[in-house]
């Protein structure tokens, strides 16, 4: 791509990335209305004619690397632990 191509590709993805944000915020809110409806009528899962909304607590164990570093010496913990390497993009207004 030339100069001009690359602006313009960027410019297109910044302003994709202000429609995706007020797209997130928009289906927050219908998300939001749907919520309230459950949560005032007691209700996890509503069956629709167009979609089935479930809203239920999920229960999940994570680990707590804090407090195993407690019990671990530096060394233990860092033979538990592994680097990993991404790439991460990013595109902001100059």
């Amino acid at each position: 791509m030339n100069r001009t191509q690359l602006n313009t590709t960027a410019s297109t993805l910044l302003k994709l990335y202000e429609r995706k944000i007020q797209l997130a915020n928009e289906i927050a809110d219908y998300e939001e209305k749907l919520k309230q409806h459950m949560a005032d009528n007691n209700i996890s899962y509503l069956p629709l004619e167009v979609a089935n909304v479930s809203w239920i607590e999920v229960e999940s164990t994570v680990l707590d690397t804090k407090k195993v570093k407690e019990f671990l010496t530096p060394n233990e913990f860092a033979e538990l632990s592994r680097v990993r390497f991404t790439k991460r993009f990013n595109c902001k207004v100059a």
